[in-house]
């Protein structure tokens, strides 16, 4: 349980760092808006015949719990990726930060006929594997996001021994 408090006390600290400034404040905001609309549309637009007002009526109110959360972690974490882009690290590449940001396409996973109708280009075997195994994915895409975060918040926090990063410019 130490561990975790560390680990969360880590991602706050960060957090604070990176949203000091109203302009992250706000990008993070919008990124989060804008996760957040993407994941609800997505489905709706993928699907044949599906619509917005239907998407809402069948979707549990669990989802829309999981989603608000995903979402802003999604929008904290590009406002990260910036922060640390600006501050000019080393070792920062495309490759560390797509696992948290990929991460967000498996949120369709929360309903099983969108599941299959955004990855239906992979074909059928595939997505009756995700149908399946719809619940260990979403499991797998928030802790994608959630190692993300903490790895950005280490950089974030000068912890990070492979990289080092100075203030970033243009708070």
């Amino acid at each position: 349980m130490e561990a975790f408090e560390t680990r969360w006390r880590t991602v706050q600290t960060a957090a604070a760092i990176v949203l000091a400034s109203p302009r992250r404040r706000l990008g993070a905001a919008v990124f989060s808006i804008l996760f957040g609309a993407a994941f609800l549309l997505i489905p709706v637009f993928t699907i044949p015949g599906n619509t917005l007002e239907f998407w809402l009526a069948i979707t549990p109110w669990w989802t829309y719990v999981f989603l608000a959360f995903y979402a802003g972690s999604m929008g904290v974490l590009a406002v990260m990726i910036q922060y640390v882009l600006q501050a000019g690290s080393s070792g920062l590449s495309v490759a560390g930060a797509a696992p948290g940001l990929v991460s967000g396409l498996y949120s369709t996973a929360a309903c099983g006929g969108c599941l299959a109708g955004v990855f239906s280009f992979l074909g059928s075997g595939v997505s009756l594997f995700l149908l399946e195994n719809r619940t260990p994915l979403l499991v797998v895409g928030m802790a994608l996001t959630l190692f993300s975060l903490y790895y950005f918040s280490k950089k974030v926090n000068g912890k990070c021994e492979t990289c080092h990063i100075k203030e970033a410019k243009g708070k």
